[in-house]
Parts: structure tokens; C-alpha cells; sequence
């Protein structure tokens, strides 16, 4: 152990004193030289045969330095650094060509950060939803008319989750439109509604954090509910609650503010950060501000008006 702490504290001596070790290493050399010399001068050797011959026994003193230096100290880190002075003197000289490096660096940089943002967030992360190895988009497709990836209607969307029990353990549907509400004092906003199943929330793993979620009630047809119906519900977006209502937690069990007839009533406020990631081709907004409970029903005359997008979770 001693002797391995003497070299590591040799090596760094020659790592960071370079001119004081190679300093000792001339003069060591130089001594072995002239001892050398002197035992040729005593073999009967003219001084300058003695002086020829002893640098030919002893292999050269520059390649002597060399070895001596990679044995004593770390040549990589010395070879590394003389590298990065001669490129650093080399670059000095030509700033146009440094410019050059440094945009295409800065460009290269940029667009591989970029390329693995996006491969991280659509490939390799898993989606923020529970389950997300098991949920799929489904779609229609109808070869006939060279028409693909169309959204369903409620009857249709309520004849795909009846009819596939066996395949998917549960299935949702959303659909989403823009709307212009009023706001206080007068002025409207447009702002974007969501009808959804009432198992959404439940099945794509939301959090409700203030008031409850949907329940299987909320999604009865009206002429099913109660006398008199209840009416519409709806659960709001943690940032239109604050942007619309300032955050006010009294707003649970209000009707919101509609044009002209009652607004839905407000049974939720969601918890921040829940985004629809839906394939661009489902047009979907990523952030409604307000989720309202499906109660359409069957709704077999419109079977052929499409407008809501399917999601299921297989077995």
C-alpha cells in the first residue's frame, strides 16, 4: 500500500510540477551519461569516441524522456491537454471558421435535443394515464366512400362497447366543441366544452380534486332521470375554475353561466395538469375547460352524425 501511495503521489508531482520533474529527470540523465563516459574514457576510449559511444549504449535521451514520462506520470491526460492547446492556438487563427463550428455545434445541439424531447414524450415515456399500455383509439373506417379514421355517433359508439365485452375491460367516448358563454359583467368568452362518458375520468386516471366525479346516474338519458330531470352536470378545468371563477370553491352545486337557459351544475374542479393526448388526426382539444356528462342516450335517428371519439382499455 505504501509503495502504491508513493507512485500515485509521483505521478501527480509530474502531472502538475512538469517543469521541476523534468528538470530532475535532465540532470539524472545527464549523471548516468557521464558515469558513462568516464568508464569508456577508463576503457581506453578518445573522449569523443567515449562521449559517441555512451549515447549509443544508452538508446537515445529523447526517446529515454518519453518512456520515462509515460511510465512516471498519466500520458493520456498530458497528450489530452496538448491536444486541446494546439486546437485552441489553431482556432485562435481563423474566427470565421470558429463561427462556423460553433453554429453548426449550437444547430446540431439544438435539433438532437429537440428530435429526443419528442421521441421521449411520444415513444419512450409512458402516458400519464393509468393503465396506458392497455388503452387504444378506435375509429371507423369506410373503404367505400375512401373515408378513414372517422369519429362515431352515440348509437354507434354505445352498439361498439355492448358488442366487445370479451376484448375491452371498459370504453369512453368524448367529444368536444367550442361554445361562447357570458362572463360577469356583460362580456362573453368562447371557451371549449367536452361531452364525455361518465367513466372517463375513472378509467383514464384523473383526479377530481375538489367536489366528486361523474356517476353512472349522470349519464342517464333525461327521460330516464327523475321527475324533474336534473339537468345537465359538469366538472371544470383547475385553469378555467381559476380563470373564470378565481378559484372560488363555492362554485360546487352553481349552474354555470349560459345564454339565455341554465347552465350545467358544477359538481367537480379537476386536478391541474390532465391533457388529452390524442393523434392529431382526432382533432381533439388537449385541454377543455369544461367536462359535461353524456346523457344523450341511443339516439338512434342521429346514428349517422359521428362526433365522438372512442377509448378503450383491453382485457
Amino acid at each position: 500500500m505504501s509503495r502504491r501511495l508513493d507512485s500515485l503521489r509521483l505521478r501527480l508531482r509530474s502531472l502538475f510540477r512538469r517543469h521541476s520533474a523534468d528538470e530532475e529527470l535532465d540532470e539524472e540523465l545527464r549523471f548516468h551519461i557521464e558515469r558513462q563516459i568516464e568508464q569508456n574514457i577508463a576503457a581506453g576510449f578518445p573522449a569523443v569516441e567515449a562521449h559517441r559511444k555512451a549515447l549509443r549504449e544508452f538508446g537515445g535521451v529523447s526517446q529515454t524522456k518519453d518512456e520515462c514520462r509515460d511510465t512516471r506520470g498519466f500520458a493520456h491526460i498530458e497528450s489530452g491537454w496538448r491536444d486541446i492547446l494546439y486546437c485552441f492556438r489553431t482556432l485562435t487563427n481563423s474566427p470565421g471558421f470558429v463561427a462556423i463550428i460553433i453554429i453548426t455545434l449550437a444547430l446540431g445541439i439544438g435539433v438532437a435535443t429537440a428530435i429526443f424531447s419528442v421521441t421521449n414524450a411520444v415513444l419512450l415515456r409512458p402516458l400519464l394515464y393509468r393503465d396506458s399500455d392497455r388503452l387504444v383509439l378506435a375509429w371507423l373506417d369506410f373503404y367505400k366512400s375512401s373515408m378513414s379514421d372517422a369519429p362515431f355517433s352515440n348509437a354507434k359508439f354505445n352498439d361498439l362497447r355492448d358488442g366487445t365485452q370479451d376484448v375491452f375491460e371498459e370504453m369512453s367516448s368524448i367529444m368536444v366543441f367550442r361554445a361562447i358563454v357570458p362572463r360577469e359583467g356583460g362580456a362573453a368568452e368562447r371557451i371549449s366544452k367536452a361531452h364525455v362518458t361518465t367513466n372517463f375520468f375513472s378509467m383514464m386516471g384523473a383526479r377530481v380534486a375538489l367536489g366528486h366525479d361523474f356517476t353512472t346516474a349522470d349519464g342517464q338519458p333525461r327521460a330516464a332521470q327523475e321527475d324533474p330531470p336534473q339537468g345537465d352536470v359538469a366538472i371544470l378545468s383547475h385553469e378555467y375554475w381559476q380563470r373564470s371563477y378565481g378559484g372560488d370553491k363555492s362554485v360546487i352545486g352553481r349552474a354555470m353561466r349560459a345564454s339565455g337557459t341554465p347552465g350545467p351544475r358544477i359538481i367537480g374542479v379537476l386536478a391541474p395538469g390532465f391533457t388529452l393526448l390524442l393523434p392529431a388526426r382526432a382533432t381533439t382539444e388537449r385541454e377543455p375547460d369544461v367536462w359535461i356528462a353524456n346523457n344523450f342516450g341511443y339516439d338512434e335517428a342521429h346514428r349517422g352524425m359521428g362526433s365522438h371519439r372512442v377509448i378503450g382499455r383491453r382485457k
